[in-house]
């Protein structure tokens, strides 16, 4: 026996929904069949064949909030015919394997199929119909083959249409055969792949009528059942929420309990060692009171004693006072003898000294005059010296400001700038260089370097003209222009020179620097740094520009070249070059450093003023900060108006 039904499906629902309506219609059928093996089951199989992606999706989201007779969903899919294993509901799309065929050797699988024109070669069929509408078919005789019990409320549904379009409860058996001979043409005509099903007009209209008259009906009624679904899935998740909390709050209860025994516990322990540190007091206390009354006792024996020795001492002061008398007696004359012999022995004694010492002032007379006249000496010597070796170092100093960047030189390339530099001592290791720079191109760059070298006094201004020797040689003889090469090369140059200086490491000395390259046609900046900062003030805000953290000398990272960057100028730009020496300078009300945060807003405050008043502000203030302390190094800042 062959049943049809249908469900509210058209040509023009979306996949998603047709997909979504589809699986949920799998999920029902399980309702209406019971599998005889369902009983051993730990899971309830979905196989899926042929169908497009959609319908597979919608069947695992399914899976996750549903079950079947208490089992847990699992749906597979198979790529092939081959693929196929054992599954409780197996749904094949014809249309995409036409070469499926039903075995009837095959038990407890239900057999769902789509698009299949032979309506014997499935359980449960969807088709479309003549007029476009979605439909589904049963055949009893496949089920029952395959050993699936179909329940009588299938039966039902699938004839309720008819009882609706006004047949009486036992059906009128007229209709029925008029309706099974229609789709039996309509099967024939499936099967044998017919573009046109003559039915006759007025009983298909009659079907179609009853179809249709029933299709609101049902479809409300299913509307109403999925509705109870999502209600009792949310009651479901309410139940099992509640029982979570239930368990959690007797969990909580029991770890109570447990707490509450435990504390008792404790209590009975501190019961018992209280009621052990009560007994061990009282017999304290007794042997305390036995101990008292030894106590008693021997004061007892000690007040006796006192009195004898008291009474001794009393016999004692009488006989003393006798003994001081007789003594007094006999010293009166013996301290008269005792201070004649004495007054002799100290005038015997001050003359014998005055003598001696008489003699010994004539002879450290004589020696004060010698060392007076060696002292002297030794003066006009300490004196010469110190001419000579400040006429040297004064020399040098000439000879390292004519290696420095000359007024003019500084003035001619950068017009409006300030230079603030106050070495420590009369020679620098601090030095500011400068070179103009004229390209093939024509195009005239001005290179200004600001400089730390290792040491300061004599021996940083030594250094500081080998590092200014270096950097020509790197730029005259080896014809490099570009900040990163011009550091790189110096740094070569400064290694190989200090390689062999007699030190354990050899050449560890350099500088610290910024070696910045002026693009004034351009309004360019290119630098390189090793260490020292590069600030630019805008609008008074400041720009740190990023430096090396190498310096240009022998170090662990003396093999990774230095970075060259490249920054924008705009006109009213403040570029300021600085050595550490004004940060690191002690003063102020706490003997502090000054620091480069108080350094930067110092400049922000005064990048607006002139390069003049500028200068006399850097001054004054680095005055009053160092106040009566010594200079610890070497300064140097300089300042450029773009």
């Amino acid at each position: 026996m062959i049943v049809i039904f249908s469900f509210k499906l058209s040509a023009q629902t979306s996949p998603i929904t047709r997909a979504k309506l589809k699986s949920t219609y799998i999920y029902n059928f399980t309702r209406f069949f019971e599998w005889k093996n369902q009983g051993t089951k730990t899971e309830f199989t979905i196989g899926v064949l042929g169908a497009d992606t959609l319908i597979k999706k919608e069947l695992d989201k399914l899976a996750l909030t549903k079950k079947i007779g208490n089992l847990p969903i699992r749906v597979i899919s198979f790529k092939s015919i081959a693929d196929i294993i054992y599954t409780e509901i197996l749904y094949i799309d014809i249309e995409k394997t036409p070469e499926f065929k039903l075995n009837k050797k095959d038990k407890n699988t239900l057999a769902i199929t789509e698009n299949n024109r032979d309506l014997n070669n499935a359980m449960i069929a969807f088709f479309i119909d003549a007029n476009n509408k979605q439909k589904f078919a049963v055949n009893e005789v496949n089920i029952k083959r395959a050993d699936l019990i179909m329940k009588s409320e299938l039966n039902d549904i699938s004839v309720r249409q008819f009882k609706i379009s006004g047949l009486n409860s036992k059906l009128d058996e007229e209709k029925v055969s008029k309706w099974k001979s229609v789709f039996d043409k309509f099967s024939e005509a499936v099967k044998n792949n017919s573009s046109e099903i003559n039915l006759s007009k007025n009983e298909a209209a009659e079907v179609l009528a009853t179809m249709d008259a029933n299709k609101k009906t049902i479809s409300e009624k299913e509307e109403r059942l999925t509705i109870q679904e999502k209600t009792l899935w949310y009651q479901e998740s309410e139940i099992k929420t509640q029982q979570k909390n239930l368990a959690e709050q007797k969990n909580k209860i029991d770890e109570q309990l447990l707490s509450i025994l435990t504390q008792e516990q404790k209590l009975r322990l501190q019961e018992q060692k209280l009621e052990v540190t009560i007994q061990q007091n009282k017999a304290q206390e007794a042997d305390l009171e036995i101990a008292k009354q030894e106590v008693a006792l021997q004061q007892s024996k000690i007040n006796s004693q006192k009195s004898v020795l008291l009474n001794q001492q009393k016999d004692i002061d009488v006989q003393n006072k006798k003994l001081i008398t007789q003594l007094g007696q006999i010293n009166s004359q013996k301290t008269i003898l005792y201070l004649a012999a004495f007054l002799v022995l100290i005038i015997a004694t001050a003359l014998i000294v005055a003598y001696k010492g008489n003699k010994n002032k004539q002879r450290a007379n004589a020696l004060l005059s010698k060392q007076k006249l060696e002292i002297e000496h030794q003066r006009e010597l300490v004196e010469e010296k110190q001419k000579e070796i400040l006429d040297s170092i004064n020399y040098a100093k000439r000879i390292q400001y004519s290696l420095l960047a000359s007024n003019k030189l500084l003035s001619d390339n950068l017009p409006n700038h300030f230079l603030f530099f106050k070495p420590k001592d009369v020679v620098s290791g601090d030095f500011y260089w400068g070179y103009k720079v004229v390209s093939s191109s024509a195009v005239e760059n001005f290179i200004l370097v600001t400089a730390d070298s290792t040491g300061h006094g004599v021996p940083g201004a030594i250094m500081s003209m080998l590092n200014i020797s270096c950097l020509n040689e790197a730029i005259n003889a080896d014809k490099l222009s570009q900040p990163a090469d011009i550091l790189n090369a110096t740094r070569k140059k400064i290694i190989e020179h200090l390689l062999n200086d007699g030190s354990a490491d050899g050449g560890k000395d350099g500088m610290d620097c910024s070696l910045i390259s002026f693009d004034f046609k351009n309004k360019k900046l290119l630098y390189a740094a090793a260490n020292n900062p590069v600030w630019i003030i805008r609008d008074k805000t400041l720009i740190a520009l990023e430096a090396n953290r190498m310096p240009i000398g022998k170090h662990d990272k003396d093999s990774i070249p230095f970075t060259q960057h490249e920054f924008d100028l705009q006109p009213g730009d403040m570029v300021y070059t600085l050595t550490d020496g004004f940060p690191d300078q002690f003063g102020g009300p706490k003997g502090k450093k000054f620091m480069y945060k108080q350094l930067e807003n110092l400049l922000i405050s005064i990048s607006h003023e002139s390069m003049e008043i500028q200068k006399q502000k850097l001054e004054a203030v680095f005055k009053n900060w160092k106040g009566d302390l010594e200079q610890v190094d070497d300064v140097c800042v300089i300042g450029v108006r773009i």
